[in-house]
């Protein structure tokens, strides 16, 4: 696959595809595309995810394109002003991405539903905690309104910061969630890996 990212008050990517070459979406954010790609549509899921689906209010429905000829063309557009940007995904470690973030990705790259293992006192609300997994190997482009802060965090240092301001970070790290009294839900990261924020304000980085 070749692409372009064309910036805008909307950025979009146009996406080359060759023959047998497929990429998916979870949002309706297809521009437009040439003749000779098709598209289907799946809910994703067994029985134990539905119930997941049902629970948490959200549908994991996505929509696949597949190039029956070399060549063929795909746009897909932000739904927010600021950056696209493609995140190369592999088998070393899984990142896990804001839902709302993704705009599409490759087909051997998949999606599912993230869950927080670690809920701390006070929470209960799905703001921020609907995040997806990204594993396999290829390219996932992801929306952002601003540039991405590179955070990595070593053994012995933890990361505490509003929810709303990741965007993505690595499965190995530990996190915890906690809702403060102020109703912002903040996440504590340990362990070791890399944490992407959208501003540079965060709360601090420190050693236990």
């Amino acid at each position: 696959m070749q692409y372009e990212i064309l910036e805008g008050s909307l950025p979009y990517v146009i996406a080359k595809l060759n023959k047998g070459e497929s990429v998916y979406t979870e949002t309706k954010s297809v521009k437009w595309m040439s003749e000779n790609i098709m598209s289907y549509d799946d809910l994703e899921g067994d029985f134990l995810s539905g119930i997941k689906t049902m629970v948490l209010g959200d549908m994991m429905e996505k929509w696949e394109f597949t190039s029956y000829d070399d060549g063929e063309q795909i746009c897909f557009e932000s739904s927010i002003p600021g950056k696209i940007i493609p995140v190369e995904i592999n088998t070393e470690t899984n990142i896990i991405v804001q839902k709302n973030a993704l705009l599409f990705l490759q087909s051997n790259v998949d999606s599912s539903m993230y869950l927080f293992k670690r809920l701390g006192k006070g929470y209960f609300s799905k703001e921020g905690i609907m995040m997806n997994k990204l594993s396999g190997k290829g390219l996932a482009f992801i929306n952002v309104r601003d540039n991405l802060e590179e955070i990595e965090l070593s053994s012995g240092q933890e990361l505490k910061v509003d929810i709303s301001k990741v965007t993505m970070f690595e499965e190995n790290l530990n996190i915890d969630i906690e809702v403060m009294n102020d109703f912002t839900i903040m996440a504590t990261f340990t362990g070791t890996g890399k944490i992407y924020l959208q501003t540079k304000s965060f709360e601090n980085v420190s050693n236990q």
